[in-house]
């Protein structure tokens, strides 16, 4: 509608003179233009346009104002229409650009461990599953309240036995972690079993024994060696006594 206002004046002259006189150009009907015409001119002899004649030089300046008139007022129109457009179109991507967020925000960060018990020096591995929004980092960083563990998640468990806690930090947010408990237990002996050989031997002679520990964790394999007769050293070299009969070798674990 404001386009429409603008540009009527295109078809005829909407001076001050052309309305005095009843006139708005030629959207007059054909039978009114000549009234219109002449009531025109005598509007513009009265206001000083031109002096008392339809053909003087003034009437053709008289025009040529009328005509930049409407050239400057369409210009000016056009301009707050496109200005107008660019507005309505800033403001809608400037509300579009406000409702859509890409900062990255870190919601949770889990952490476990497998196996969640392991004896002293004993290992487990861990992993982390870090959620958020947005184009986020799913990057950890691993600590331990015991024992070590790498970038990678992988712990060794200290020699005393323990709980020991993991924390897995976001790299992205450091106030957001997640923890996992590991119970180290200490090595359990399971078995200790002793060969001697030769199982016979004459009085005074010697037998070389062996033990065989089995067991849970990092437990040590080490023996301690005693005899019930006769004489046997800590590596385990059995001598026997100057009297016939059985003689009982034992080796205790030292774990």
């Amino acid at each position: 509608m404001k386009i429409l206002s603008l540009a009527a004046p295109v078809f005829g002259c909407a001076s001050g003179a052309c309305r005095a006189a009843g006139c708005v150009g030629w959207r007059q009907r054909p039978a009114q233009r000549p009234k219109c015409k002449q009531n025109r001119a005598v509007a513009h002899s009265r206001q000083g346009w031109y002096p008392g004649t339809t053909n003087s030089p003034w009437r053709y300046l008289h025009r040529a104002r009328c005509r930049m008139r409407v050239s400057v007022a369409l210009v000016v129109g056009w301009a707050a229409v496109l200005l107008a457009g660019c507005g309505n179109g800033g403001a809608g991507g400037g509300s579009g650009g406000g409702g859509t967020s890409n900062n990255p925000t870190i919601t949770s960060v889990t952490a476990s461990c497998t196996p969640t018990s392991v004896v002293e020096g004993g290992s487990s591995t861990c992993s982390a599953v870090v959620t958020g929004t947005g184009n986020y980092g799913s990057g950890v960083s691993w600590t331990a309240s015991a024992g070590t563990i790498t970038s990678a998640g992988a712990f060794t468990a200290p020699n005393t036995a323990e709980t020991v806690t993991v924390t897995a930090t976001s790299t992205e947010d450091p106030t957001k972690s997640g923890t996992a408990s590991i119970t180290v237990t200490a090595p359990t002996i399971t078995s200790v079993a002793v060969t001697c050989s030769p199982a016979s031997v004459v009085e005074g002679g010697s037998a070389t024994c062996s033990a065989n520990v089995k067991g849970a964790g990092s437990y040590s394999s080490s023996v301690s060696w005693s005899a019930s007769a006769g004489s046997i050293t800590s590596a385990g070299v059995f001598t026997a006594p100057n009297t016939t009969g059985s003689v009982t070798v034992t080796a205790t674990s030292t774990e």
